[in-house]
């Protein structure tokens, strides 16, 4: 089962870079609605199959907060409060899980980002437009394993984080049905679809995803629910 990190459960679902317009999230009012965007290849019956979720969350890679001051965790560079509690990618990984009893592999990086939102972006940012090639700390999941990946992701600066694309890198899921799965502050999935079926070209994706890492969990919970109901039907 899925776990919160310890003193993160009020703030995964804000902790979040969203396309460019971050800076101004505090002026920014949420589509409550996700939005749902059409893969490479119709969206189809899932429920048999054997299935692997695979996701990215700065919430688990900030190494260890035990002895931070939860203030220090959840201040206001977070850009905006909220009264979730676990991250919203969370929410859909552990619903995928509880639906399909599928294996859950977070992806997490060798050095952890700083627990600074403003020291995270400015590194994230870099990595990103320097194409940099970000090591990972755990093993690589075994995916001749696996029929259906469920592939959750952010999207930061309008893109994959770095960590996402180095894994993406790194596997091969040719053969695979991948789900799209994510959350963002406003980009919605932008053309990141298309960025991983260039990064995986053998694997077929069904319809993706993702919806406001704002929105309450519960809200987030019912949409999604819809949204496997029709690859689980």
């Amino acid at each position: 089962m899925i776990s919160s990190p310890r003193k993160l459960l009020v703030l995964a679902s804000g902790l979040i870079i969203a396309a460019g317009a971050a800076a101004y999230a505090g002026y920014f009012v949420p589509d409550t609605k996700a939005q749902v965007v059409q893969g490479s290849v119709s969206t189809e019956a899932l429920q048999a199959k054997k299935a692997l979720v695979v996701y990215f969350t700065y919430s688990e890679n900030i190494g260890d907060t035990s002895n931070m001051d939860v203030d220090a965790v959840t201040s206001a560079s977070l850009h905006g409060s909220t009264e979730n509690k676990e991250g919203n990618m969370q929410v859909m990984a552990h619903e995928i899980q509880q639906r399909t009893g599928a294996d859950v592999y977070s992806i997490v990086v060798q050095d952890p980002y700083d627990s600074f939102f403003d020291n995270m972006t400015n590194r994230a940012k870099q990595e990103i437009e320097q194409a940099k090639a970000v090591a990972l700390r755990r093993p690589l999941p075994d995916f001749t394993k696996y029929d259906v990946i469920y592939f959750g992701t952010p999207i930061w600066w309008y893109t994959l984080p770095a960590p996402v694309s180095s894994f993406l890198k790194q596997v091969d899921m040719s053969g695979k049905t991948i789900v799209p799965f994510g959350i963002h502050r406003g980009s919605g999935f932008n053309k990141n679809l298309e960025t991983i079926q260039e990064l995986q070209p053998k694997a077929k994706l069904t319809d993706g995803f993702t919806v406001d890492a704002r929105i309450g969990n519960q809200n987030v919970k019912q949409q999604f629910d819809a949204f496997l109901d029709k690859l689980l039907k």
